[in-house]
């Protein structure tokens, strides 16, 4: 078993305990969903997939072209965690803010986030993750 899968789990059990100590439901699919995490209102009538990256020396936010095809469809809400900051953000936030050269094969997209975390700090840190849970927990 490699290190970065430990590394990458041990990010998405923190995601799902901070979730669940802001009064979340969190399950965590026995089967590959194409997510991370399923956290969801008290009641149950609300249930959000959330996808968690964890990269200790990026310091932009990236997704592969067939990530981005996959969570496109699924209403997910990220979280991405770097080494010196996290963002919480739904994906259609990233794919707003992402670029996403014709030039790559790829098709991959990301966020400078040298350029753009003054324009995005209402999904950094603190205030990131409480916006999510107030998203999960809305209308």
């Amino acid at each position: 078993m490699s290190e970065n899968l430990l590394i990458g789990v041990k990010h998405e059990l923190e995601v799902a305990s901070e979730l669940t100590g802001a009064g979340l439901v969190v399950s965590l699919p026995l089967v590959d969903i194409g997510v991370d995490l399923l956290a969801s209102r008290k009641d149950f009538s609300k249930t959000v997939p959330v996808q968690v990256k964890y990269k200790e020396k990026e310091q932009n936010i990236f997704f592969t072209g067939k990530e981005i095809a996959a969570y496109s469809a699924k209403n997910v809400y990220i979280a991405y965690i770097l080494a010196d900051s996290k963002w919480y953000m739904p994906f259609s936030v990233f794919l707003d803010h992402a670029e996403q050269p014709a030039s790559r094969k790829d098709q991959a997209g990301y966020i400078v986030l040298a350029r753009k975390s003054a324009e995005l700090a209402e999904y950094s840190g603190e205030k990131g993750f409480a916006r999510m849970v107030e998203f999960i927990n809305g209308p």
